[in-house]
């Protein structure tokens, strides 16, 4: 065979897949039917996020709340005692030690949050539409240290009060939100 020929034959060959291509894509499109991968719905890549996220958070081993340390070195009892000022930041404070919170966070790590207030509810004068709204926050932003960050990241409920720098006090966590990503504090 030449190489005429052989160059012949494979542009007969091409063009006889083309049309064998062609007439698989027209009773593909006939029966509304997708060639390759199907495209995945919002409803099914959500699924899979949250298989995964709870696949990883079952790998994550339960917190260890007796494995309590300080800030600054001192007992949890001593930094326990030494917390009863009404307003100012505590001398020390209590975090997981380094050994539990190495074992793997449920919550991302987060170490700044705004003061919104607490959640009130409203309601109109007909008594027909209500809604609930922050009160009493001062929309000032605190940063928090590295292992308290990392504390709320292990544990999201270790804490029942999370100071505000602009206020001078501790307050309810429920008064404060993530400024990452608007999430509550200790939610």
């Amino acid at each position: 065979m030449t190489l005429q020929e052989q160059v012949d034959a494979l542009k007969l060959e091409v063009q006889q897949l083309k049309a064998e291509l062609a007439h698989i894509h027209a009773i593909a499109s006939k029966h509304d039917q997708r060639l390759g991968p199907q495209p995945q719905s919002e409803a099914d890549v959500q699924k899979r996020i949250d298989k995964f996220v709870e696949e990883v958070k079952a790998a994550i081993p339960p917190v260890d709340r007796s494995k309590q340390c300080t800030t600054d070195g001192r007992s949890p009892a001593e930094a326990r005692a030494s917390q009863t000022n009404d307003t100012g930041q505590h001398p020390s404070y209590i975090v997981l030690c380094p050994e539990e919170r190495i074992k793997g966070f449920t919550r991302p790590f987060r170490d700044s949050y705004k003061h919104v207030g607490r959640l009130q509810q409203l309601v109109t004068d007909d008594g027909a539409d209500s809604h609930q709204v922050r009160v009493g926050g001062c929309g000032g932003i605190t940063t928090m240290g590295r292992a308290l960050s990392e504390t709320y990241a292990r544990d999201h409920t270790f804490y029942s009060a999370t100071f505000c720098i602009v206020c001078n006090k501790h307050l309810p966590v429920a008064e404060f939100i993530w400024t990452a990503d608007g999430q509550e504090v200790g939610s």
